[in-house]
């Protein structure tokens, strides 16, 4: 699966990731966007869902591990995956 085309095609979507967002608790709308997104990717929407989630939370952790607490020594930080591209999604998560 594409992944960076995955993560563009979410972008697109506000009501996939912003808890926000009016739409967001419309559960056919975010159905029917999910298989849209799978129809693109020839893949399922399960799939997609699940692909999404696993790299959501991978960015998520990778976040979190790169804090560091006052007096605490620098770690050696490796580049989060697809950092660049979830950038404007950090706010939601």
């Amino acid at each position: 699966m594409n992944e960076e085309l995955l993560i563009s095609l979410v972008q697109k979507y506000r009501e996939l990731y912003d808890l926000g967002d009016p739409r967001y608790h419309d559960e056919q709308r975010r159905m029917n966007i999910w298989q849209e997104i799978a129809k693109i990717l020839n893949e399922t929407p399960a799939n997609c869902k699940e692909r999404w989630k696993r790299i959501r939370d991978d960015y998520r952790r990778a976040k979190k591990q790169r804090l560091t607490k006052s007096g605490q020594a620098a770690t050696n930080i490796k580049p989060i995956r697809f950092e660049k591209e979830q950038l404007s999604l950090s706010l939601y998560m």
